[in-house]
Formats: structure tokens, sequence, C-alpha cells
């Protein structure tokens, strides 16, 4: 689940043939401000009821769920206090859990108090960070951006410590992505 979600595998009335609607932004080539200004106001997640989702988990055997912390796209499902997620120029924040909700952890606290073990799903990509791999390629405003990559890793750090130590035991990490010039030494230790 994220603000892909609200697009429902279209852009602008063009259904894309995908397998897969998390990566709408990518093949419709949508700017990320241009993004966030269409999907937010639809990402209300109204009809969620994490209760509801966990005796159906339960009652089916299930021992375990893993969501989609963050995608690709650099949306948070769970509050980040992290400030760029809070506030930015460029999509006016990444947290898309409706006010006054933490969607994340309306659903681990659910699925514990069932009984059953949760996990995150987290990109280690972000399509509209400005210090992030690809930023620019989503945002033409940051041209003349020079990447702080300690600064985006930083950042990762930081988001994956909340989801680590805010919302009880974290039984699964599941860490997303990997390429030849973004593995091992690349993703160094954090200095904080």
């Amino acid at each position: 689940m994220g603000l892909y979600s609200a697009a429902g595998g279209s852009w602008q009335g063009k259904q894309y043939p995908q397998h897969y609607a998390e990566w709408i932004q990518t093949w419709a080539t949508v700017p990320s401000k241009s993004y966030a200004t269409e999907l937010k106001p639809k990402f209300t997640a109204a009809k969620l009821n994490a209760n509801e989702w966990a005796t159906l988990a339960k009652n089916a055997g299930m021992q375990y769920v893993v969501l989609t912390s963050r995608h690709h796209e650099g949306f948070s499902l769970f509050n980040s206090k992290q400030p760029f997620s809070v506030s930015n120029t460029i999509t006016g924040g990444t947290n898309i859990s409706p006010k006054g909700r933490d969607l994340y952890g309306d659903i681990v606290q659910a699925f514990h108090k069932k009984g059953l073990k949760v996990g995150a799903y987290y990109s280690l990509l972000d399509w509209q960070h400005p210090d992030s791999y690809e930023g620019k390629q989503f945002n033409s405003e940051l041209k003349d951006h020079i990447p702080d990559r300690k600064v985006y890793k930083e950042y990762l750090y930081q988001q994956i410590k909340e989801l680590a130590t805010n919302y009880g035991k974290l039984d699964i990490l599941w860490l997303d992505f990997s390429s030849k010039n973004r593995q091992g030494e690349t993703w160094e230790p954090s200095v904080s």
C-alpha cells in the first residue's frame, strides 16, 4: 500500500499495462510534484480497518505480514519525523497517512494484538529526495543541485531507525534494491 494505490494503474486517463502498480510514476514519467499533487488527496484509506485485516489474517492461518512502509516513490506509510518527510519543497512532505492517523502503526498494533509478526518492506530508492541517486530523474527543478549522498544515507538510516524503534518489535526488515554501484560499502554505516 502506498500513494501509487490511488492511481489504480492509470495516469491522466491512460491505463498502463503493467503487472505492478507501484511503478506508475515511472511508467507515466510523472514529476514528483505533479504526482503528489494528484494522488495525495485521493489516498484516504478511509475504509482501512486494521483490526479486520488482522482478524482475517489470523483466521487464514497467516503468521506474519510485511507492510510496504515506503516504496521507490519515497512516500511513507508511517509518520516519519525526519524534516524532509514532514515538509519539503518538492512534494510538501512524504508522510501519506491521513491526518490524525498512522496507517503503519495502526496495522502493526492490530497484528501484534492477534499474536502475529510484523515486518517492514523499505525501499532504498527514492524518486523524490534531492540527494538520492535518482532524485533528478523526477524533479527537473533539481537540475543544478549536486546530490549529497551522505545526507541521503543519513535520511535512510534515521527512517529505518524510526521503523525499528517506534512501533514495538520489528520482526522482519526487508530492504529493497541493490545494484552494482549501490551495494555493500555504498551504504556505509551512519555516523549518528
